[in-house]
This record gives C-alpha cells, structure tokens and sequence, in this order.
C-alpha cells in the first residue's frame, strides 16, 4: 500500500470507506474477468503503473491470460493512443506479465531489410518472411 493511500484511510477513514464501498457494490452485473479487465484499462488510462502491475497480475493469477490482456488494451486503442498502449505494453513486458523479458527486435539486436517495397505509400501492415512490419 502506498504511504498516500495509507495518510487517507488513516486521516480519513470513513470517506475512504465510503469510497471503497461504492469500488465494491458495482460491477456486480460484470463477471470477474470483466471487472479486471476494465481495471486494467484503467489504469492504462490514467498510466498508473503501480496499480497496472497490481491489476494484471491480480488478473493473470485470476485466470485471465496475457492474450486477453492485450486484446483489452488494444480494443481500448482507439481511446488511450499509441504512447499509453506502448507505455502499458512496455510495463507488462517488464513486470512479466506477457511471460518474456524482451521484445522480440531487442532480442535480435540489429536490423536488417525485409524486402524491397513495391511502390506502396500508404501506411500499411505487410506481411515477410513470417514476420509483420508497418511500411
């Protein structure tokens, strides 16, 4: 618990009841996957690391899978933006929570062509050698 959270329920301890009791009663319509999910989400918004790291691995010990993980935050995509899905993506990968420590081009360490492009301008995601990059 964070020193803040503890300074609020001790100096506050019936709002930060109120409050906590509120976090309880709802959701009750969601299954618990579903309630994680969106708390993972939210925290992706808000970039709270701490309380993503608590969140997914909560989750994940829950029976939630990294997959459905990162389904959830990329469906969340078209709200949170590339810097908080790469943010929250980056976190995950460092707490574990994807089962490896490094994307896959740092694990490789260098680049190298894929292919010769055909004339495309438009961004777009093409599929070589097994591999999909953004062009």
């Amino acid at each position: 618990m964070s020193k803040g959270l503890k300074y609020l329920i001790e100096s506050r301890p019936e709002a930060m009841e109120a409050y906590f009791s509120f976090l309880r009663a709802n959701g009750d319509s969601l299954d618990p996957r579903t309630r994680a999910l969106i708390s993972i989400i939210t925290k992706v918004a808000n970039q709270t690391e701490a309380g993503l790291r608590q969140y997914a691995k909560k989750a994940v010990a829950n029976g939630v899978t990294s997959d459905e993980i990162l389904d959830a935050i990329l469906m969340a995509f078209p709200a949170l933006g590339l810097t908080k899905t790469v943010w929250a993506v980056d976190v995950l990968i460092e707490c574990s929570v994807f089962g490896h420590d490094k994307l896959p081009s740092e694990a490789e360490g260098e680049w190298h062509d894929m292919g010769v492009t055909d004339g495309r301008r438009a961004v777009e995601l093409v599929q070589r050698d097994g591999r999909a990059v953004f062009v």
